[in-house]
């Protein structure tokens, strides 16, 4: 007889609680909780929800929300579905507030490009390869030829518009990252984290209720597995078995019921099973053993207490993380409101501090856009009123002498056809000759008479002696139009004329538009060195003359009539006779450049350029002597220009008393020994004639710095390194070994220019005059060591001659000696100076050092300035000054900045003062304190804590008197008021500026 097996009989009975009816039921209540959730998630919502009750019924596991119910899975799915539409709404706004983003930073910037182009500036089209000197140059030289061309009323209401859209775009840029950040950012990532942490927790909860739930239904159902510990299947770690709730592991408490259910009937068969081992061990006990029956029994029972513990556990630990899940969905209930609401108000703040801005720049514009309107109706009244009626009254003027041109043309008419037509009476009246015609129709008084009538004239160019139209002769053989017009000048050393517009357009390339807007002087002769003579009337070719210069073809010119004629030839006698008493006849530049043409460029607005001695000056005269450049008599004129001369001589005195005290001390050329010279090379410390100061221009400036005495500024540490050094002294050095070279002789002051540039090329350039010794060094390393510690030692005793001649054998001006704590020669000098002031050379050391290239950065890597390395060590007043005078601009306008932002920063009244005196800029900011201007660091002034006197007001009131703006905005975009009230500034100070805000 088949025996049953008791699993598979467990197995027949075995009720899946989600199969069949019971399915159907929950799925019904799932779906009627679905429907109608609200109540579920009002009750979650309620904060009385964790309230303990009195009642111990009121948390009984029937109705725990916690509890594994279609009601929790209901409220889970839908918070899930709520929470994938928050996600869904929150991307949505962020990326719509991206392309706000971007579009508004594409406004902002357009609205800082046409402030820029208001403020008549370029927006980055200079070239790369310029440095920033020549940047500003060429940003300077625009903004003034712009500011010329649009009229300067317009160009400072262009600027004032500039600097409104500046402040505006600045605001606009600020509320476009604010929004960024608050709205689109942290939207963004809120959504995100939310989602994921739901969707994980989410897994986790349902993991951990499987797994618990397979667990407890096989203990209910009492099912068995093979392979456990001992007798119910348990893992040898029963810590391991405990944790790892493998659904699909048998565990011992699923096969409990079964075990003692057939303990029974398995106790007989292990009796009969150990008979049989009994028989087989040969010998054994044919009965079971009593205490192996009670360790059965005991290993039973403590496995039954584990495997309830691990369904306890199980079961706690689906309910954690459930509530953990339910937790975190209320969680984000609440904080949706707050947190996403952080941002939609920062948003709102940052558009209202953009508009707020931007209506106090506007509104601030009120009573200075009232003073333009009313300086706008002056100027339209005085245009309508006093301008065009004096135009009008000229136009008039000219347009009646044209009317009697008119009538004159009707009756010369008038008598050519009664002459023709034979009148006798007409014909005896009738001039025969040219020059009474001329006379009769007053044809050369033209000019004049217009002039008269129009009364309107400029102002001849500064030098310029006669100027107007000629007509000059081709040169070439084969010309379709032998004479040309060009426009001549005079002045006391040339003449030139300049080539036509027109003609320069016509001889220029289709690209090449830079042609365009040049005009091209051309020289030719010089003054001394040409004559003039009168070319006979022909009949055809009158009024013509020739300028005849050496070794060039006669240049013939045709003036515009006989006044014009007798105007050029006297004023080119008178100006040859005065330059041959009073000029230069051994100048160098006579007879240079001859026929070269000198590109002159225009701005604009179609004037010339300064060179181009045609300035665009116009000044209103009711009339105007047309003899104003007749001829004057000869001696008259060489004696009233005795004055002028002199004057020009005296203007070549030197205005530093310095200067004339090197002149005396070095009588002669150092290379030439021409007398009197009035150049200097002010590295090498030598005075150089004009023609040797030309040659030492061509060396370069890396071997020779040429300055004129005369017509350039020294700087007093110029000044006194000159007079340090002198003639004598550099020679010394420089020609010490001439005599050694054989062949070689030092030019005299009638040697050429070939003789002179070779020489001094030799003695500076390739230094072949030095005399050289043999302890100097073998190599040229070894050399330069030597050389450079000599200059080292020299800087330490501030000997300016021994610098020198270290230089000249080729020191490092920055060789750093390592056995004195790594110091440069320049960082010798500026210390401290012990000597007596009489005898102390720091300061022409110093220049002799920066002359040669030194770097005024000083330590390790350049990490600190020469300047303020004199500082800390204690150097002179007069050395921190000059070492002052060797910084840039733009470094000297930072320093004043810093200097006055820290006084007012700690609101040191007298400390800005004196900032400001020296030229510091209240519009400085700080790039390292959050780009704060000097009245931004002012409002934060705290009240100091020793009582002593808090002067912040009084430095506010200071800022504002020397035009600080409370519209200033930092890098966090924060006006001073904003940053006054978030910075936490005293109550006084904002009051004080409530009162300075615009009404």
């Amino acid at each position: 007889m088949a025996t049953e097996n008791p699993e598979s009989a467990e197995a027949d009975e075995f009720f899946d609680p989600l199969e069949g009816s019971g399915s159907d039921k929950v799925e019904t209540v799932t779906e009627e909780v679905a429907s109608d959730p609200g109540n579920i998630i009002d009750d979650i919502d309620d904060p009385l929800l964790g309230k303990e009750g009195n009642d111990s019924n009121d948390w009984s596991p029937h109705n725990s929300f916690l509890a594994d119910s279609p009601y929790f899975s209901a409220f889970v799915e839908n918070d899930t579905k709520s929470l994938s539409i928050l996600v869904e709404s929150l991307q949505d706004i962020s990326a719509r507030t991206k392309t706000f983003s971007k579009c508004g930073a594409l406004m902002a910037e357009s609205t800082r490009r046409l402030a820029y182009s208001c403020r008549l500036k370029r927006d980055n089209d200079l070239s790369e390869d310029m440095t920033e000197e020549e940047k500003v140059e060429q940003e300077a030289k625009l903004r003034k030829e712009r500011r010329r061309a649009l009229g300067y009323e317009m160009a400072d209401l262009l600027e004032l518009l500039g600097e409104v859209l500046e402040e505006i775009a600045a605001a606009q840029m600020n509320m476009v990252n604010v929004f960024d950040s608050t709205l689109g950012m942290s939207l963004e990532a809120f959504a995100g984290t939310e989602l994921m942490t739901v969707s994980m927790l989410k897994q986790e909860a349902e993991q951990s209720t499987e797994s618990s739930e397979n667990i407890f239904f096989r203990y209910l159902n009492g099912k068995n597995a093979a392979g456990t510990l001992g007798l119910f299947g348990l893992d040898d770690n029963p810590a391991s078995a405990m944790m790892s709730h493998d659904p699909k592991k048998p565990s011992s408490s699923s096969m409990l019921s079964s075990k003692f259910k057939n303990w029974r009937n398995k106790g007989q068969e292990q009796g009969r099973k150990g008979d049989t081992r009994r028989t087989a061990d040969g010998g054994r006990s044919s009965s079971n053993n009593p205490e192996d029956s009670s360790l059965a029994m005991a290993t039973t029972a403590a496995n039954l207490r584990l495997t309830l513990e691990q369904i306890r556990l199980g079961q706690a630990t689906a309910e954690l993380k459930r509530f953990q899940l339910l937790k975190h969905l209320v969680g984000i209930k609440h904080r949706r409101n707050f947190e996403l609401c952080e941002g939609a108000l920062a948003s709102l703040h940052g558009m209202r501090t953009c508009f707020h801005q931007s209506f106090d720049v506007v509104q601030a514009l009120g009573p200075r856009m009232m003073k333009i309107q009313t300086a706008e109706n002056e100027m339209k009244i005085n245009h309508e009123k006093k301008i065009m009626p004096v135009w009008n009254e000229r136009e008039n003027t000219i347009i009646k002498t044209i009317d009697k041109m008119h009538e004159g043309l009707a009756d010369a008419s008038f008598v050519s056809a009664a002459v023709a037509s034979g009148d006798p009476a007409l014909i005896d009246q009738q001039a025969l000759a040219l020059g009474k015609i001329e006379e009769q129709t007053k044809i050369w008084e033209l000019p004049e008479v217009l002039a008269k009538t129009s009364r309107y004239r400029r102002e001849s160019p500064d030098g310029i002696l006669v100027e107007g139209w000629l007509y000059k002769k081709s040169t070439a053989r084969m010309s379709l139009q032998p004479w040309h017009r060009r426009w001549f000048m005079m002045n006391k050393d040339a003449i030139y004329y300049y080539r036509t517009s027109s003609e320069i357009r016509k001889n220029a390339s289709g690209d090449d538009k830079e042609c365009m807007h040049t005009s091209q002087r051309v020289k030719v002769c010089d003054i001394v060195l040409c004559t003039i003579r009168e070319l006979p009337d022909d009949g055809n070719n009158r009024f013509c003359f020739e300028v005849i210069t050496p070794n060039h073809k006669p240049l013939a010119l045709q003036a515009r009539g006989p006044l014009e004629f007798k105007r050029w030839i006297d004023a080119i006698r008178a100006n040859v006779e005065n330059q041959l008493v009073y000029g230069d006849p051994h100048s160098d530049q006579l007879n240079k450049n001859i026929g070269k043409k000198n590109v002159i460029r225009e701005s604009s607005n179609g004037t010339a350029s300064k060179e181009s001695q045609l300035p665009p000056g116009l000044s209103d005269n009711t009339s105007r002597d047309s003899n104003d450049f007749s001829a004057r008599d000869s001696r008259d004129d060489s004696a009233k220009r005795l004055p002028a001369h002199a004057s020009a001589e005296s203007s070549k005195k030197p205005k530093n008393p310095l200067v004339q005290k090197i002149m005396d001390t070095n009588p002669i050329c150092a290379d030439c020994n021409t007398r009197a010279p009035d150049w200097a090379s002010l590295n090498l410390g030598v005075l150089l004639c004009i023609q040797c100061s030309g040659i030492h221009r061509s060396l370069g400036v890396h071997v020779s710095k040429v300055r004129s005495l005369t017509l350039d500024s020294l700087t007093d540490g110029e000044s006194r390194l000159l007079l340090s050094m002198g003639n004598e002294k550099a020679n010394a050095i420089w020609e010490k070994g001439l005599s050694l070279q054989k062949g070689w002789k030092k030019p005299d002051s009638s040697a050429d220019r070939k003789t002179r540039e070779g020489y001094i090329k030799s003695k500076y350039m390739w230094k072949g005059f030095l005399a050289y010794n043999e302890s100097d060094g073998k190599t040229e390393a070894e050399r330069n060591e030597h050389f450079s510690r000599a200059l080292y030692d020299a800087a330490k005793e501030r000997n300016v001659l021994g610098m020198s001649e270290a230089i000249a054998f080729g020191a490092n001006v920055d060789w750093v000696n390592t056995e004195d704590d790594n110091k440069a020669a320049l960082q010798v000098i500026v210390m401290d100076m012990k000597s007596d002031a009489g005898d102390c050379k720091a300061i022409e050391c110093a220049e002799l050092l920066l002359q040669h290239g030194a770097k005024m950065e000083v330590g390790e890597g350049g990490s600190s300035h020469i300047l303020d390395y004199a500082n800390d060590n204690g150097a002179e007043k007069d050395m921190v000054e000059y070492l002052w005078t060797k910084l840039p601009e733009t470094e000297k306008r930072d320093r004043l900045g810093l200097e006055l932002y820290e006084a007012a920063k700690s609101s040191n009244i007298d400390g800005m003062a004196e900032a400001l005196a020296r030229g510091a800029s209240v519009d400085w900011k700080n790039a390292k304190d959050g780009g704060k201007s000097c009245i931004h660091a002012c409002v934060l002034g705290m009240r100091p804590e020793d009582g002593t006197t808090w002067n912040a007001l009084g430095c506010v009131e200071l800022l504002l008197g020397k035009g600080a703006k409370l519209g200033a905005l930092d890098n966090d975009g924060h006006n001073v008021m904003d940053c006054a009230v978030v910075g936490g500034a005293e109550r006084e100070m904002i009051e004080f500026l409530t009162t300075k805000l615009p009404k």
